[in-house]
């Protein structure tokens, strides 16, 4: 009888952590929303920018084509830089591992709107049209967490806005530092 309810206690112990996990089945929900906490600029949208898999993740052939920064094409530069500096590739930053449980994150995400993220204030800055927001994506993060990537997007109006994916390194205090923008699009 003992071994009974033992076994009935963690499956339910084993099924609520598992479907307790609101945006990721990789991720704990703390950590996501602790990051957006901590990188949101201002008012957000409910929705969650999706992300697309050959966003971040290239197969082998593409990067061994890419080759080294220093051989590449304006046109490649342009297709493949950061917009902040002249930071390269981003496999420049994250391995192979990486890679790998980034396309495993991906496949795990599951909702579409923000559920436990408080809504931001507006940006107070008065240059900027009241109705501007943003949209975030849920972070994906390399294999050892010290590195984290986010979609981001702005509309400050109609035809106005931009996006891109952004890199983000883990520095002292379990801040972020923003590394550059990789794919940056301007709308007009």
């Amino acid at each position: 009888m003992k071994n009974l309810i033992l076994t009935q206690l963690l499956l339910l112990i084993t099924c609520l952590s598992t479907f307790g996990q609101t945006y990721s089945s990789i991720i704990d929900d703390i950590e996501i929303t602790a990051f957006i906490h901590n990188q949101a600029k201002g008012k957000y949208n409910q929705k969650i920018n999706n992300w697309k898999l050959e966003e971040v993740y290239q197969p082998d052939s593409v990067l061994k084509k890419l080759g080294s920064w220093k051989t590449l094409t304006p046109s490649e530069k342009r297709n493949y830089s950061f917009n902040y500096g002249e930071a390269p590739l981003l496999a420049d930053f994250l391995t192979r591992a990486d890679f790998e449980f980034i396309k495993e994150q991906i496949s795990g995400l599951k909702v579409k709107e923000w559920q436990t993220v408080k809504e931001f204030q507006k940006t107070k800055n008065s240059e900027h049209n009241k109705d501007e927001y943003y949209i975030y994506s849920v972070p994906l993060f390399s294999k050892d967490r010290n590195y984290a990537l986010m979609k981001t997007e702005l509309y400050c109006g109609n035809l106005c806005g931009w996006s891109c994916v952004e890199l983000f390194k883990k520095i002292e205090n379990g801040q972020w530092e923003n590394k550059g923008c990789f794919s940056k699009k301007v709308y007009y």
